[in-house]
């Protein structure tokens, strides 16, 4: 973020900025520090959780349902017309939120089954909601401020980046609270994004280092032109304990966004609190026991066959294992190589495929769910229609043809039946706190989903995900009832989760990126670690007991 404001703003030497990120789902604040030649990192990164533009939204909705005298809570969830309805609400509160950006008022249209209204809203009401939150945003910014050993005083200027920071009563706030000027980015949504991409574009382009010889004193690596590895800089004082593993992702955000005006390094800021750990396993969750027991064959690489292609997803089936790349194709893969079966621009956006007995797939994208079948693709779940966003999630079909597919865009977990019937599995709306798994013993519809990067249905019926916001790998029964099988806790799990498959056993097989290992999760809740893949986040197992993975930006096999 830094890098970019320097494109269009001059800083001098010595120059203090104050990083102001507040997106759609979380905020986060650093320092960064102008030196001759580069920006560096000073104190320690805040942040909170769960605070940003998914709030606000949900502020909006909590108004118009108050407008409504709570017509929209009391909605009749048993008709099959409520829940994209109420969906197709959360979108037009979102949409009034941003309105308000520039306009003084908006009216949001309610359209509930037993109901057809509008409430009006005003930008003084938005920023009554907004303004607490926002005060929470600014503390969090000053104790930022305090590790660095400085004051406000020693901040130049406050850098608002994210979506949120659009509102212009974030930019209002954050100067009378700070004293100091607050620019907003030119693009804030695209500010850390842009740049990271001139600090790849410059290492690119700068020169490989001359090769020392025995009359030259080699540099320090500081100081050494083209692509420098990650150097690991301990905090000034440790890491506080509430913020976990979320410190690395906030630091590792920042340091991908700072660098050297001539000469470029990339820094990333490791905490103490980021160490892994294994708990023992308990009667509801466990964690990977000590000892490990790696894929009992060496992995194969499966040929894409064009080398652009980058998995992103697997899934498997009756007859194989499926992949969904970055770019939306979608191959079937085997022993002997891959085949095509849809093209990038077939079905756009196209992120996730689950396989039928029948050799069939369903395909989750921005639209919706798919089905294809001897090559001709038909739309089976319509998003706009399910009141869907636009960040599709993984699918899965139960034995009798249902279809599940997650809505990570509004943090939910839908049904579609055989008979065209739509219906809420889970999630309530709101994004679950880190490392808190939370709703143990409910009901789906009314436990905090995240975001979704695996999904099935077992043997036994129950409909298991991995959410990576707690991150946990979560169940929930044929009677509705959540239960946390891993995760939610200390032990490795809390690093990252990624995809699941069933085994050829029954049991689960969950991918943990950020351990790189898959782990299995027994049917009496004990988990064992299988294989070790760096990076693993894709997960399937044929009926033959092949293991399929996705694993430093390739596609493997090996026997279990």
């Amino acid at each position: 973020a830094a890098v970019s404001h320097t494109r269009e703003h001059q800083l001098a030497v010595g120059d203090v900025i104050a990083v102001y990120d507040l997106g759609g789902g979380t905020f986060d604040a650093a320092l960064v520090r102008r030196t001759a030649t580069r920006f560096e990192l000073i104190g320690n990164p805040e942040g909170m959780d769960r605070l940003g533009g998914i709030d606000f939204d949900q502020a909006v909705l909590a108004h118009v349902d108050r407008a409504l005298a709570g017509a929209v809570t009391a909605a009749d969830r048993s008709d099959p017309a409520t829940l994209p309805a109420q969906a197709a609400l959360r979108v037009q509160c979102r949409r009034a939120k941003e309105a308000l950006t520039g306009a003084a008022d908006t009216t949001i249209p309610v359209a509930l089954p037993a109901l057809q209204a509008e409430v009006r809203l005003t930008r003084p009401e938005l920023e009554a909601m907004v303004r607490p939150r926002l005060a929470d945003t600014t503390r969090a910014l000053e104790r930022a401020v305090r590790s660095a050993g400085l004051t406000m005083d020693g901040v130049s200027r406050v850098l608002l980046v994210g979506s949120s920071s659009l509102m212009p009563l974030v930019g209002e706030v954050v100067q009378q609270a700070t004293g100091r000027t607050a620019v907003l980015a030119a693009q804030p949504k695209l500010a850390i994004a842009t740049g990271a991409a001139l600090i790849g574009a410059t290492q690119l382009a700068a020169p490989a280092p001359a090769a020392a010889t025995a009359s030259v004193t080699p540099s320090p690596p500081a100081a050494a032109a083209g692509w420098q590895a990650p150097v690991k800089v301990a905090p000034p004082e440790p890491a506080k304990p509430r913020r976990g593993h979320r410190r690395t992702a906030i630091a590792a955000a920042i340091g991908a966004a700072v660098g050297v005006a001539a000469v470029i390094g990339v820094v990333v800021l490791t905490g103490g609190d980021d160490t892994i750990t294994t708990s023992a396993p308990s009667t509801t969750r466990s964690d990977p026991a000590a000892s490990t027991t790696a894929a009992p064959t060496s992995p194969v690489v499966v040929a894409l066959g064009d080398p652009a292609l980058v998995p992103a997803s697997l899934g498997a089936g009756g007859t194989g294992v499926v992949v969904v790349t970055t770019s939306g194709a979608v191959l079937q893969v085997s022993a002997t190589g891959a085949t095509p079966v849809l093209g990038a621009d077939d079905i756009t956006g196209a992120a996730f495929a689950a396989m039928s007995a029948d050799g069939s797939l369903v395909v989750s994208a921005p639209s919706g769910v798919w089905e294809v079948r001897d090559g001709a693709a038909t739309l089976v779940l319509d998003a706009a229609a399910a009141g869907m966003g636009a960040t599709p999630g993984p699918v899965a079909l139960d034995p009798t043809g249902n279809l599940y597919v997650a809505d990570n865009a509004n943090h939910r977990i839908l049904r579609r039946g055989t008979d065209g019937s739509l219906s809420l599995v889970a999630g309530s709306g709101v994004v679950p706190l880190a490392g808190r798994a939370d709703g143990d013993g409910q009901r789906g519809e009314t436990i905090a989903v995240g975001t979704v990067a695996g999904l099935l249905i077992d043997r036994a019926g129950r409909l298991v995900f991995t959410d990576t916001a707690i991150p946990a790998v979560r169940a929930i029964d044929s009677a509705g009832i959540t239960a946390t099988l891993l995760g939610g806790d200390t032990g490795p799990a809390a690093t990252a989760v990624g995809g699941l498959a069933l085994n050829t056993d029954g049991t689960l097989l969950a991918a943990l990126p950020a351990v790189g290992a898959v782990v299995r999760i027994g049917n009496d809740g004990t988990v064992t670690t299988i294989a070790t893949a760096p990076g693993a986040s894709g997960v399937a197992v044929t009926a033959d007991g092949t293991l399929w993975l996705i694993s430093g930006g390739q596609v493997t096999r090996s026997a279990l």
